[in-house]
């Protein structure tokens, strides 16, 4: 999402798509996140039931991204200290 985002000259809608469970559970926190990025006016949040706990889909004009749990869990680690990554795994075992 960092690439889409800072490469983003037309500011395009997005979409990052999640467990519809774990999205319930995530919202807040990944809407704080989109905002400090500053791009909260063109990536939304939704809910896919397809969706695995833990999955993430992103698609943008032209494209899309699918990622895995470890995956994720690698790119949250770049962007949270240990205790959020914690949290996070935590929420996840409770969706």
């Amino acid at each position: 999402m960092r690439r889409l985002t800072d490469n983003s000259e037309d500011r395009r809608s997005a979409r990052l798509v999640l467990n519809a469970r774990s999205l319930e559970r995530l919202r807040p926190r990944l809407e704080d996140l989109l905002n400090r990025r500053g791009v909260a006016d063109f990536v939304a949040l939704d809910g896919d039931v397809s969706l695995q706990p833990g999955e993430a889909r992103l698609e943008w004009r032209g494209g899309q991204s699918r990622r895995g749990r470890a995956e994720i869990a690698a790119a949250i680690a770049a962007l949270f200290d240990p205790l959020d990554i914690q949290e996070m795994e935590a929420l996840h075992e409770r969706a």
